[in-house]
C-alpha cells in the first residue's frame, strides 16, 4: 500500500492538503478561544469581587474606572492590533514588533489618566491619585494587551494563555489576603497588581521563543494606521457613545445603576469573548479572501455563525445574567428591567458579530465611523436631559442608550459587510 502523501501519489496529497490545514486553523482557533475566554474572565471576576467589596458609590466610581481602562485597550486593539493583523490581506505576512509594547502604551495611557482622571474624580479632592491610579492601570492593561497581540501574531498562541491564567492566580490570591477591602483604589491597584504579574510572564515567553521574530517582516504602524484609523475613529466614537450614559448615571445622577449596568454586563463575557475571538480569526484569515474561492467561503462563515450566535446568545442570557445578580448580590428596585435591557441588547450585539467581522476582514472599517457617529448622537440627546434631571425613558440613560445602540450596531454592520462583499466582488 502506498503511503497517504508521496511523490507517486500526488492526489493523494491534494485531497490531504486541506484536512490538514483545517486541522491546524481549528487548533489555532480553539487556543484563540481559551486565551480570550481566559482574558474576559479576568474582567468578570474583577467587577465581582469589587461588587462584594465596595459600597454603592465606591462601586459606582470603581465601574467608571474600569470600564474606561477596558474601553481605551479595546480602541487601542481595534485601531492598531486587529488592523495589523487584517493588513497582512495586501502586506503579506508580518508580526507584531515588540517595541509597540512601549511605545503605544504609555503615550495612550499618560493621555487618558490627564483627560479623565478630573472626570472620574468628580470633584472629590483625590485628583491626583486618581491620576496616578488611572495611569498605572491603563499602562499595565494596555501593555499586557500589546504583548498578548505579539504572540498572537507570532502564533505564540500558548504564551498567551500562561500569562492570562496566571493573572487569574494573582487576582485570587489578592482578594483571599484581603487587599481589595477598602476602597475603589486598593481595588484598581489589586488588578493592576495581578495584571503585571500576566504581563512579566507574557514578556518572558515573548523574549524566550521569538517565533517569526527573525525570519518574518515586521508590521509598519505607518501601514496599519493607514487601515486602523478608521476603526480608532470607529472605537472612539463607540467608547463616548457608551460611556458618557455611565458617567452621567454614576458621576452626576447617583443611585448606584451605573454599577449595576456595569456588573450586568460582565456576564456577557462568554460572548464578548466569542465576538473577539471571530474578529481575530477572522482577520488572522484574512489574506485568505483575495480570490473567489476565499469570498465564497467568507460568506458562508458569515452566514451559519450569525444563526449560531443568536440561538446561543439567547440560551445563555436567560440563564447567566440572574446568576450574575445572585452570585455578585445585587439589590436595585429595577432590577428585572435592567437585566432585560441588557439582554435584549446582547441577542443583538451576538447577531453583529459574524458581519462586523467579515466587513473588517475585507478592509471595510470606515463604515463603522458613521455607524458610531450615529450613536454618538443618540448618547448625547439622551444623556444630557437626565444629567440637568430632564424625562428620559424609564428615567434610565444607561439603558436606552444600550438598547438603541444595539439596534444601529446590528442594522449598519449588517450593511457594511453586504456593501464590502459588493464592492470586492464587482469585475475590475
Amino acid at each position: 500500500m502506498k503511503p497517504a502523501c508521496e511523490p507517486s501519489n500526488a492526489e493523494a496529497c491534494v485531497k490531504l492538503i486541506p484536512s490538514t490545514v483545517q486541522r491546524v486553523v481549528r487548533s489555532r482557533n480553539g487556543a484563540l478561544l481559551v486565551d480570550t475566554g481566559l482574558s474576559a474572565l479576568m474582567g468578570i471576576v474583577v467587577v465581582v469581587l469589587a461588587a462584594r467589596s465596595l459600597g454603592a458609590g465606591q462601586l459606582d466610581r470603581f465601574s467608571v474606572a474600569q470600564l474606561l481602562v477596558v474601553t481605551v485597550v479595546g480602541i487601542v486593539r481595534a485601531s492598531i492590533y486587529g488592523p495589523a493583523m487584517a493588513a497582512q490581506r495586501t502586506t503579506g505576512r508580518a508580526v507584531i514588533p515588540a517595541r509597540w509594547i512601549v511605545t503605544v502604551s504609555v503615550p495612550v495611557a499618560a493621555g487618558i489618566a490627564l483627560s479623565f482622571g478630573p472626570v472620574v474624580n468628580s470633584g472629590g479632592g483625590a485628583l491626583v491619585p486618581w491620576i496616578l491610579c488611572l495611569f498605572v492601570t491603563c499602562t499595565i492593561a494596555l501593555m499586557l494587551d500589546a504583548t498578548r497581540s505579539a504572540l498572537l501574531s507570532r502564533e505564540l498562541v500558548a504564551g498567551a494563555i500562561v500569562a492570562d491564567a496566571c493573572a487569574l492566580v494573582f487576582l485570587g490570591s489578592l482578594f483571599a489576603l484581603g487587599f481589595f477591602h477598602g476602597s475603589e483604589f486598593r481595588t484598581l491597584y489589586g488588578w493592576a497588581v495581578a495584571l503585571f504579574g500576566a504581563l512579566l510572564i507574557a514578556i518572558g515567553y515573548l523574549l524566550a521563543k521569538k517565533r517569526g521574530g527573525e525570519d518574518v517582516q515586521q508590521q509598519s504602524l505607518r501601514e496599519t494606521w493607514k487601515l486602523g484609523r478608521w476603526a480608532a475613529l470607529d472605537s472612539s466614537l463607540a467608547a463616548v457613545g457608551s460611556l458618557l450614559p455611565i458617567f452621567v448615571a454614576a458621576l452626576v445622577v447617583g443611585g448606584g445603576s451605573a454599577g449595576v449596568y456595569r456588573t450586568l454586563q460582565t456576564a456577557l463575557g462568554p460572548l464578548n469573548i466569542i465576538h473577539t475571538t471571530v474578529i481575530t480569526s477572522f482577520s488572522l484569515d484574512a489574506w485568505q479572501a483575495a480570490d473567489t474561492h476565499g469570498l465564497q467561503r467568507l460568506g458562508r462563515r458569515v452566514r451559519r455563525l450569525t444563526l449560531v450566535m443568536i440561538g446561543m446568545s439567547g440560551l445563555y442570557v436567560g440563564a447567566g445574567l440572574p446568576v450574575m445578580g445572585w452570585v455578585a448580590g445585587l439589590h436595585d428596585p429595577d432590577l428585572g428591567r435592567i437585566m432585560i435591557v441588557v439582554g435584549i441588547a446582547a441577542v443583538m450585539g451576538a447577531a453583529t458579530t459574524a458581519p462586523n467581522a467579515g466587513a473588517l476582514a475585507l478592509g471595510y472599517h470606515k463604515a463603522g465611523a458613521l455607524i458610531r457617529g450615529t450613536v454618538l448622537v443618540l448618547s448625547v440627546v439622551i444623556s444630557l436631559p437626565q444629567s440637568v434631571h430632564t424625562w428620559v425613558p424609564w428615567s434610565d440613560a444607561i439603558g436606552t442608550t444600550m438598547f438603541m445602540s444595539a439596534l444601529l450596531a446590528l442594522a449598519g454592520w449588517t450593511v457594511a459587510y453586504r456593501r464590502a462583499m459588493s464592492v470586492v466582488t464587482r469585475p475590475a
